[in-house]
């Protein structure tokens, strides 16, 4: 299954930047040690952003989980890092 409206899907720059790279965020801060590790940064955040959101429009979605804020899909992809590696990630929409 595809993620529903996924051609519609988005992520405000403030969750790249305050969140998924931020060294600072409670929960953040691990998903950024492993973005940054493989090169990802304020520079480059629309290149970290497509990546994602071509795994969103593109891959299958492998489990749905029930929450507060309602369904929540997780989807896993390859994304190409600056440094010119590949690597698996999960990601939840």
């Amino acid at each position: 299954m595809q993620l529903p409206n996924g051609a519609d899907a988005h992520i405000p720059r403030e969750k790249l930047v305050d969140y998924l790279l931020s060294e600072t965020h409670a929960v953040g801060k691990s998903k950024a040690k492993f973005f940054r590790g493989f090169g990802f940064d304020e520079t480059n955040v629309s290149q970290l952003e497509r990546a994602l959101l071509t795994i969103a429009q593109q891959e299958q979605v492998v489990e749905i989980n029930a929450s507060v804020h309602g369904a929540k899909y997780v989807i896993d992809g390859l994304i190409h890092t600056p440094e010119g590696a590949v690597v698996r990630v999960r990601t939840v929409w």
